[in-house]
């Protein structure tokens, strides 16, 4: 009896995952803006993968992906447009989110501007951010060896997990600003609110992007990076301190993985 009660509860629990997932499925794509920007993420993810170092299977394991990302690009423009690229395909899904507020917000006849400067402005911050992370990890930590750069960049990230500022600026990444109805003010708003938003995203998830910058964009990382900000992001309460724990996981996986190398060599 306890058997058939468990097995009820488990497939009634499995039913309401799926129906969820179908539903958050629905929500990405109930309306042509986010139609569009999830093409387009699709497509970077896509780039990245095909351009990255390590372009094979192996790379979406954590210990393989590290071991294949020690050595820095050939091309000197290739990790600009990588860092690029990460910014759209992690970051710039975080913004769907705020899209109904603006079509709620301006009149029919700007909507779809109002959508696009939001996105655009938003979007064109986290590319300039992440290039000048790139800036600063092929210029002035260049010669910094990679694994330890990348353990101490996770420690770092844990860390901030667990900060007031942190907890802020996640709080502020769900508060929707005042816009415009009409004209130019509501694209000058929608401006705005896409620098804001912007904002909040970099002090909440800076330090977990520079994991990835760090690394030499390993494919396995950004996709396991984009999955803890996307909980951490969508949750409905705060997953501080799972998150912070999923990264001590993270540093330990590395911190083996290194080890195994060294013994192999």
């Amino acid at each position: 009896m306890l058997n058939e009660l468990a097995f009820i509860s488990n497939r009634q629990q499995a039913i309401r995952s799926a129906q969820a997932f179908w539903s958050f499925l629905g929500w990405l794509v109930d309306c042509r803006a986010k139609q569009i920007t999830v093409l387009i993420c699709l497509a970077c993810w896509i780039a990245l993968f095909k351009i990255s170092p390590q372009t094979s299977l192996g790379s979406l394991c954590i210990g393989n992906a590290v071991s294949y990302s020690t050595s820095l690009f050939q091309n000197l423009s290739l990790p600009y447009i990588h860092a690029g690229l990460m910014a759209i395909a992690m970051m710039v899904p975080f913004a769907l989110s705020h899209y109904r507020h603006i079509q709620e917000s301006v009149n029919p006849a700007v909507k779809g501007s109002a959508i696009f400067t939001f996105a655009a402005t938003y979007g064109a911050i986290w590319i300039v951010v992440s290039c000048g992370m790139e800036i600063v990890n092929q210029v002035a930590l260049a010669s910094v060896p990679r694994i330890p750069l990348l353990l101490l960049s996770v420690v770092f990230a844990a860390a901030w997990q667990l900060t007031a500022t942190k907890q802020a600026a996640l709080e502020q990444c769900h508060v929707k600003s005042p816009l415009a109805a009409g004209g130019l003010n509501a694209l000058r708003t929608s401006s705005a609110y896409g620098a804001r938003h912007a904002s909040n995203c970099i002090k909440a998830c800076l330090p977990m992007m520079a994991i990835s910058t760090v690394s030499g964009h390993a494919f396995g990382l950004m996709i396991l990076l984009a999955f803890l900000m996307g909980v951490e992001r969508f949750s409905e309460r705060s997953k501080i301190v799972t998150i912070t724990c999923a990264l001590l996981l993270l540093f330990a996986g590395l911190l083996a993985a290194e080890l195994v190398g060294d013994l192999l060599q």
